[in-house]
């Protein structure tokens, strides 16, 4: 039941965002908690310009991997939420290298629940295929705290699309 709610309102918060950001990403790649296990992610969110080649960072993703233990197929569930702050550093009028930084929280519904929170730096280059897209590809590090390790790493690859409206 808590996985169909926050489903459910992160589509809603995305939905709402969608009416209002001028750059919305739509992405699609792999995360690695702790190097123990990797999740396919689909993701999206918001990027808000603020001039002078920085831009507001507000992103979520669902993830999944199964387990086939021979009796039954069991789905884990990852949710990797962000926000920080993109630097943009425009090569050209095509190329655009991004870093940023900024602050996660991630929830896994394995075998229980855990919940992490922490910083991240990421990094990634976006490449104008038209005037409303950008073909984007970024690799994200997080440090995450909480139990039942307390110290925690994630590391996150996604690729896909950056559409302006």
């Amino acid at each position: 039941m808590k996985q169909r709610v926050l489903l459910l309102i992160m589509i809603l918060t995305g939905a709402t965002a969608l009416s209002a950001a001028p750059l919305v990403p739509f992405t699609f790649g792999a995360a690695f908690p702790n190097y123990e296990n990797s999740y396919m992610l689909v993701g999206t969110g918001v990027y808000f310009p603020m001039g002078n080649n920085l831009e507001l960072s507000l992103t979520g993703a669902f993830g999944i991997r199964t387990e086939d233990d021979g009796n039954e197929v069991k789905a884990n569930f990852f949710y990797p939420l962000s926000g920080g702050v993109n630097f943009l550093f425009p090569v050209n009028t095509n190329l655009t290298f991004v870093t940023g930084t900024g602050f996660a929280a991630q929830m896994q519904f394995a075998d229980d629940f855990t919940f992490h929170m922490g910083p991240y730096v990421k990094g990634g280059v976006r490449y104008r295929v038209h005037k409303n897209m950008q073909l984007s590809l970024e690799l994200q590090q997080d440090l995450m705290f909480g139990p039942p390790q307390w110290i925690n790493t994630t590391t996150q690859i996604n690729g896909g699309i950056v559409c302006n409206f």
